[in-house]
Order: C-alpha cells, then structure tokens, then sequence
C-alpha cells in the first residue's frame, strides 16, 4: 500500500518537475517601434501592458503575460490597433527567466488573427525562442504567418536542447495603407510528450485507486 502510494506521487512529481516553470522570477516586456518614432518600452514582473497613441497608431491595452506551461500559456492578447494614416506598426512581447521545462520539448505556437478592417492590410506573426535568455532574443524562430484576413495557425515546433534559463518572444507587424483596425492574439504552449501523459495517467489511477479502499475500510 505505502510502496503503491509512493509510486503514484512520484509519477505525479515527476511530471510536475517535467513541465511546471520554475522560475527565478519572469520578467515581461513590450516594444513598439515605427520607422519616423523613438522605440517605446514597457516592463513588469508581472503583465506588462500599453495603452494609448504611438506613432501613426492607437493601440488599446495590448499586454502580455503567462509562461508556457501544460494548460496554460505564455501569451499577448489584445493587440487591438487603428491607423488613421498608412504606417507599419511593430509590437514585441518578450518574457525572459524561464528555467523549466528544459531539455527538448514541443512547443505549440498560436497565431490568430481576430479582425483586419479598412487599411489595415496584413498583420505577420512570428515566435522565437532565445536559449541565451535574451529579452527580444530571436536565435530560433518556431512559428510565422502572415494574415491578410481573419484565421489563425496553430504550429507545433520542437525546441532546441535547453540548459538553463530562456527567453520566448512574440511578434506582430502590422501595416495600414489608411484608416483601418486590426486586432491578434499569440500563444505559446508546452505541449506534453506521450510518456509525460502516460505517467500522469499511472498517477492519477493510483490516487484514485487509493481513495477507494480509503472508502471501503469506512
């Protein structure tokens, strides 16, 4: 029973240091930049967030916040831009710090785009992965499109062999020819392996199989 018990909160426990993120504490930053414009940053432990005019653009509360964890993600929502004149627009949302997973792993990259009005003519969409842990690092890039329209692309990547602390990055470039809004999203989520699935299934049933005879000796 004790041996039973042990195993179970192992599988557990391993799957836990598989693909929780542990960190030193993540750090969360945000650039804008157009050619003609000083390059604008914000940064936060946090979420970091901007809200307000930037260049030729108005941008209403785009953040970004969340590691990429299983069931959760690392993602900069409410890239919600208007454009009264033509100009391209570069939103980058970097967080940096993450220590786990490490090793290689999948890496599921969401790229969506909500709504394209007007002169808003195309949004492009990228994730990186910087193993240095570089904030806007770029070494590896593991998804891009480019949305004339409303879609989205959901690209599995399998990362490099990671060591130590890392950085992810999410782009959006977004380019108006006039008056125009545009509005996307990005994710990135840890995709788990079958054997991490497996293990938590074994620990799960063990639990489970532990709770009954718990309820039959009542």
């Amino acid at each position: 029973m004790k041996r039973f018990l042990l195993a179970s909160l192992l599988g557990l426990g391993a799957l836990t240091a598989c693909s929780g993120v542990a960190l030193a504490g993540p750090e969360y930053s945000l650039a804008l930049s157009e050619s003609g414009y000083s390059t604008t940053s914000v940064s936060s432990s946090t979420v970091a967030q901007y809200t307000g005019n930037y260049g030729t653009f108005s941008i209403n509360s785009v953040s970004t916040l969340g590691v990429p964890t299983i069931g959760n993600a690392y993602a900069t929502s409410s890239i919600n831009t208007s454009s009264n004149s033509a100009g391209v627009l570069t939103v980058e949302a970097t967080v940096t710090d993450l220590t786990s997973p490490l090793g290689t792993y999948d890496m599921l990259s969401g790229l969506t785009s909500n709504l394209l009005t007007g002169g808003a003519l195309s949004v492009a969409e990228t994730t990186y992965l910087d193993p240095a842990n570089v904030a806007f690092g770029m070494t590896d890039k593991l998804a891009s499109n480019t949305f004339t329209s409303i879609g989205n692309d959901n690209v599995l990547t399998t990362t490099p062999a990671l060591t130590g602390p890392y950085s992810l990055t999410e782009m959006f470039v977004v380019t108006a020819t006039g008056t125009g809004s545009a509005n996307s999203t990005i994710s990135m989520t840890d995709v788990p392996e079958p054997g991490s699935l497996i293990l938590l299934g074994t620990g799960l049933l063990g639990l489970a199989a532990i709770m009954r005879r718990k309820r039959r000796r009542a």
